[in-house]
């Protein structure tokens, strides 16, 4: 029985050597989002201003577009949409403000979902929060809490 339980590997985890429809796909979808955010040839990351506050680290969705069209290789605006789509379907982009993961080509503002598989993703994460920190409460001091 615990011979059993060791063959089948931890419940949830995926086998990345898995050659399912499933895990081809989610290997394409991970590729298209590591060129997405790829510093030098990838969609602009920016903080934008908004009414009362700064947002950081979005897209927005026509820059998606356009540079899917670009680095794609794809002719067809609906087509780079709708495969957009269905990257935010899967979570890998989400939206600032809307709540239907659907990518628009327009100038609504996306993130990218985070991993925490790597140490560098988890550094970036810890800078994004303390960016976001600061923003939402400047001049409060993050390790004893004063002045928030």
């Amino acid at each position: 029985m615990a011979q059993a339980s060791q063959d089948q590997g931890a419940v949830g985890v995926a086998d990345p050597d898995d050659d399912s429809p499933n895990m081809i796909a989610y290997r394409k979808i991970e590729y298209i989002i590591t060129r997405l955010q790829d510093e030098t040839e990838g969609v602009p990351v920016r903080t934008v201003k908004s009414f009362l506050s700064k947002i950081p680290s979005v897209v927005t969705g026509s820059d998606i577009v356009q540079w899917m069209m670009k680095n794609l290789n794809i002719d067809d605006p609906v087509e780079a949409i709708h495969i957009g789509s269905l990257i935010a379907a899967q979570g890998y982009i989400f939206p600032i403000s809307d709540h239907v993961l659907t990518l628009k080509d327009d100038g609504t503002f996306y993130r990218f979902q985070v991993s925490l598989s790597t140490v560098s993703t988890i550094n970036q994460i810890r800078i994004m929060w303390i960016e976001s920190w600061q923003l939402w409460f400047p001049g409060c001091d993050l390790v004893s809490l004063k002045h928030c």
